[in-house]
């Protein structure tokens, strides 16, 4: 069981540096970055990239995840950002638990208590309905849902 963790978290950080590394090979392609010029010259920029790479691991594991811009003459620290949206990501998180928790021991209870009819059909094809929406329009409708309510009160 161990060794099924271990070889679990050390694919998770092999994917998370993959993708650190590769997000840094393409904003050295674009046009936008740092780089002269915008080109498919792979090589050319791996090695740059390499170096972001290392840079961005050595300062991540200091804490410092660098700045993100905000506005042309506003930057603040991404820590900062992830503090700020982490506790309403939490939020969301306990609020989507209570409600799934809710919704499923009554749609489950009903659906039990009424076997083989139409009602329990009905909530069972509902709740494949809903577990088949994809999350993030599921999240969008609650922003938009949390922007209403702000707005009214």
């Amino acid at each position: 069981m161990l060794s099924f963790v271990f070889r679990r978290l050390t694919f998770i950080i092999v994917v998370a540096i993959a993708i650190v590394f590769f997000v840094f090979l393409g904003m050295r392609m674009t046009r936008n970055s740092t780089a002269p010029r915008g080109d498919f010259r792979i090589a050319s920029y791996a090695q740059t990239a390499v170096e972001d790479t290392e840079r961005f691991l050595a300062n991540a594991v200091q804490g410092d995840f660098g700045t993100v811009q905000l506005s042309r003459d506003r930057t603040v620290p991404v820590s900062q950002v992830l503090l700020d949206t982490y506790f309403k990501s939490m939020g969301l998180l306990i609020t989507s638990l209570i409600l799934s928790l809710t919704i499923g021991l009554i749609v489950g209870t009903i659906a039990s208590l009424r076997q083989s009819s139409t009602a329990s059909f009905v909530l069972l094809s509902a709740t494949v309905i809903g577990i088949s929406i994809p999350s993030f329009f599921v999240a969008m409708l609650l922003q938009v849902l949390t922007i209403k309510l702000v707005q009214r009160y």
